[in-house]
């Protein structure tokens, strides 16, 4: 745990029966703890609740349960964290800390990271931070884990809404995950400064974080690995290259479906509907929704929000109950995010209700929702998720900019900005977030290969559907690892595709393998 080394840690527990994981408290433990590496909550919450019914059977006060009951009390910080249930976390995480022992240096930077978050919900953000900082200097933690505490940092400067910080901290991250081979650090380090750029309307510096996110699939974590592709996607989405958008979907659809993991599963479900809809296809959203859990999943450090999926269901049907239905939705969502201060799914749900609003004639309170959004979104420099709304969404801000008589006026020159990102009028799709390089744009329906691959080649295509990183392929080959990457980008170019999963899809389509 303390290495990151979860995947070696998940294999080791696949070898026990299922035998051994039901009557053993330590590995009822930890496979809730690796549940929670994978931030997968509707795990984590069974998976709890079984190892603290085997904990009542070990003897009071024993060292073991002890510390068995230290890590149960960091995994409840978590949930009670994601539910908004700010004493809990704070109970939780301070009892954690109590009961762990001195070398479970993960876990009690966990324990730091879900303290600070509840602080930060409780609008004490600054103290949150500090405590971090703090705790950051202080000499038991190796840089591995000062890197996890990093990484809290950036999470906590997210839910606040302040992006700018977070993708310092995520810089930070990245530079010590690198040279420290962290798998988990790098994951995360990738997922936000990919996100962050990308709701900056930064595509361009986006994507190189978003597909070394992808291309690890295997080390990276579960939600930050899908978040992360939701936002690569809709990049491709944006540029009208629709077919590496899906290639990106089916392929990461298809790796958890063969792995069983059904949240992540349930996370791209929801993410088709919304893509659907930005496209434009009001009859396929509503055939993709039919068996989707929009609410399975509570809004916290990442950037997409099934909920607010349905609203846009609903506001795409435009009745007057649709809309009735999507503004109370709206109303309870922002209202229960800020209660806890989280101001990136304040924004868009601020900016959502502006349409609802508007749409039903209500301009006053249409006004005074985007203002609001655009007051929390200004610090941060966020554009998508104005941009991503469309031209309706062009229209209110430019009927706000010239009315100006909503109080506190939002900037001018920001409004401008994210204006100047929505596309001309009359082009096809609310979705050209900046001008792109001649290289960026949209590429047309590949044709079959004008020049083979080589034999060698061939055998790098067949093991790039594997599991097996560049080191290992050079070795399984005989060959350097720089000698693998210069094969692997004539693949590439041959294919006329940018990434590792993008050429095994291609490949297929062409009945390569």
């Amino acid at each position: 745990m303390n290495s990151e080394r979860w995947h070696i840690l998940e294999r080791w527990l696949r070898y026990f029966p299922d035998s051994a994981l039901d009557r053993s408290a330590l590995l009822a433990t930890t496979v809730t703890i690796v549940a929670q590496h994978g931030r997968n909550l509707q795990v984590l919450k069974p998976t709890l609740q079984k190892a603290e019914q085997l904990l009542a059977d070990l003897t009071p006060n024993s060292a073991t349960k002890d510390h068995l009951l230290g890590e149960l009390s960091v995994m409840k910080s978590i949930l009670a964290v994601a539910a908004g249930n700010v004493e809990a976390a704070t109970t939780n995480a301070r009892r954690g800390l109590q009961l762990l022992p001195a070398e479970a240096l993960d876990l009690r930077a966990i324990a730091w990271g879900t303290l600070a978050a509840s602080m930060q919900m409780s609008g004490q953000s600054s103290t949150g931070y500090q405590l971090l900082r703090e705790k950051i200097s202080e000499p038991e933690w190796g840089e591995s884990i000062q890197a996890k505490l990093m990484s809290y940092l950036c999470m906590n400067c997210v839910l606040q809404g302040d992006l700018t910080m977070a993708l310092d901290w995520a810089g930070r991250v990245q530079n010590i995950g690198e040279r420290l081979n962290l798998p988990e650090s790098l994951c995360q380090a990738r997922y936000f400064m990919g996100v962050i750029h990308f709701l900056r309307g930064e595509s361009d510096a986006a994507e190189p974080h978003l597909f070394a996110l992808v291309e690890n699939e295997v080390t990276s974590s579960p939600t930050f690995l899908v978040m992360g592709a939701m936002a690569l996607a809709l990049i491709r989405h944006e540029r009208g290259d629709e077919r590496h958008a899906d290639a990106i979907l089916d392929r990461l659809t298809a790796y958890f479906r063969e792995g069983g993991d059904s949240a992540a599963l349930a996370l791209l479900k929801a993410f088709r509907v919304e893509l659907a809809l930005r496209r434009g296809n009001l009859d396929a959203a509503r055939r993709q929704q039919v068996g989707v859990e929009f609410e399975g999943r509570s809004p916290v450090w990442f950037f997409y929000y099934p909920q607010l999926t349905r609203v846009k269901l609903l506001l795409a049907e435009g009745t007057p109950e649709a809309l009735a239905a999507a503004h109370a939705t709206l109303d309870d969502f922002e209202q229960q995010m800020r209660l806890v201060n989280r101001n990136l799914a304040r924004i868009e749900a601020l900016a959502l209700l502006a349409l609802v609003c508007d749409a039903q004639s209500d301009a006053a309170r249409a006004d005074a929702s985007l203002t609001t959004a655009l007051v929390l979104a200004k610090q941060a420099g966020i554009i998508r998720p104005f941009v991503d709304l469309g031209p309706p969404m062009a229209s209110l801000l430019v009927r706000l900019q010239r009315q100006k008589r909503t109080s506190p006026a939002p900037d001018s020159s920001y409004v401008a900005r994210i204006l100047a990102a929505f596309p001309p009028p009359g082009t096809a799709g609310p979705r050209v977030v900046e001008p792109l390089p001649d290289a960026a744009k949209s590429v047309p329906v590949p044709q079959p290969m004008l020049e083979p691959l080589t034999q060698r080649e061939s055998q790098i295509l067949e093991l790039l559907a594997t599991e097996l990183s560049p080191d290992e392929i050079g070795r399984r080959l005989y060959i350097s690892t720089s000698t693998v990457r210069t094969h692997s980008r004539n693949v590439y170019a041959k294919l006329d595709v940018h990434t590792r999963f993008e050429a095994v899809h291609r490949a297929r389509e062409l009945g390569l393998r």
